[in-house]
């Protein structure tokens, strides 16, 4: 609907929007795009360009290109891939299937990588108020099994797992399609992006081409970004200076931005507070000079308070501490007992207290380390 609305502005504007052409080649003279060819048809027309705007995947771009790119830079473009998905559209006889606008699933059981809820994006993308579509997503390699699957394989297979996760029965299903969409998912493997930037040094070097969006960048952006690239690559036309790879690079658009860094900072820093190493002989010593200094005050108030009787229920503590008594000499001999049993008890606790933690993270270790393990064999 959006991109319609696009291609109605552009025409009232003057403009012509050309489809059903395939571009097969992009003819180049000194640093500039002379002629775009296309075939239409089956015939080829050759279009003059000003400028050319180019969202195909990068690696198909650098193919195109008459006369050919420098052998390293072809090599380089040899060497970047991309995941490709299908998507079977389900109507489902169901008003509500779930809350989100997607999920992701994680069940070995399954193929199916993600669910779409598109009903749940908006209410006219499904095509009855008690009805839902939803997008079972396939990732996959363009060329592979899953991609060479028949459409009508597909269409039973997303019933199938539908059913088996639990969010309609097989008769609920009414109606569906298949859509595959190639070069989705730019690869970031080891050496990317070293080749990544051989192309697109040599691509800022064509005065008139631009390439954009996540295909045309090789890059992992969203469809808010891929937007902003075009829109940017329109505005240097009209004369500024923007540079398209800055896009998702700047702070406002890093999805793991400076707050979102800070909370993450915050948090680490009450992990490590809490589960931080307590100080046996620092703890022992505050515990045994809290303990020792009650005992000795608590003695001598009791002293300097007098009376006929004093302090009969204290001085059963001469039981436990030899030699001492209500007085004041019994208040710092009950500082010097207070002081060392509870040094000692306190010495005790953050040797049992540090003991339990370590005992702690290294089940926790050993537990990943299994869950690693018995994920390696799963995949043998």
């Amino acid at each position: 609907m959006m991109w319609n609305c696009f291609h109605e502005a552009i025409e009232a504007g003057g403009g012509q929007v050309l489809l059903n052409m395939q571009v097969v080649e992009l003819n180049h003279n000194k640093g500039r795009i002379s002629t775009v060819v296309v075939l239409k048809n089956g015939v080829q027309e050759y279009l003059q360009s000003d400028h050319v705007i180019s969202s195909m995947p990068i690696t198909r771009l650098i193919n195109l290109l008459n006369p050919k790119p420098p052998e390293d830079i072809i090599n380089a473009s040899l060497k970047l891939s991309y995941r490709s998905f299908i998507i079977a559209i389900l109507i489902v006889n169901k008003e509500n299937l779930f809350p989100d606008q997607w999920i992701y699933i994680h069940s070995p059981d399954v193929k199916v990588g993600r669910i779409q809820n598109f009903k749940n994006w908006s209410a006219k993308m499904a095509p009855d108020k008690g009805l839902t579509s939803i997008g079972m997503e396939y990732f996959c390699n363009k060329g592979d099994d899953m991609w060479n699957m028949p459409d009508d394989k597909v269409f039973l297979m997303a019933v199938k797992e539908l059913t088996m996760l639990g969010f309609a029965e097989k008769k609920d299903v009414t109606d569906g399609c298949i859509v595959r969409q190639p070069y989705a998912y730019p690869v970031y493997d080891p050496g990317y992006g070293d080749n990544l930037l051989k192309i697109s040094c040599f691509i800022d070097g064509m005065e008139n081409l631009q390439t954009i969006g996540r295909s045309g960048m090789h890059r992992y952006n969203n469809m808010d970004h891929s937007m902003l690239t075009g829109m940017l690559a329109v505005k240097n036309i009209l004369g500024e200076k923007h540079n398209l790879w800055a896009v998702n690079e700047e702070e406002e658009y890093l999805e793991e931005d400076s707050k979102i860094k800070a909370i993450y900072e915050d948090s680490s820093k009450v992990m490590a507070q809490t589960f931080a190493k307590l100080d046996k002989l620092s703890f022992a010593s505050a515990a045994g000079v809290v303990s020792g200094a009650l005992m000795f005050f608590a003695t001598l108030w009791i002293v300097l308070k007098g009376g006929r009787i004093i302090g009969p229920n204290l001085k059963l503590l001469n039981q436990y501490f030899f030699g001492y008594s209500v007085s004041v000499k019994g208040s710092f001999i009950a500082l010097i007992y207070g002081f060392t049993w509870a040094f000692m008890f306190g010495w005790l606790f953050a040797w049992l207290r540090n003991f339990i933690i370590a005992l702690y993270f290294f089940w926790i270790k050993k537990k990943q380390e299994l869950q690693s393990f018995k994920n390696f064999f799963d995949y043998l």
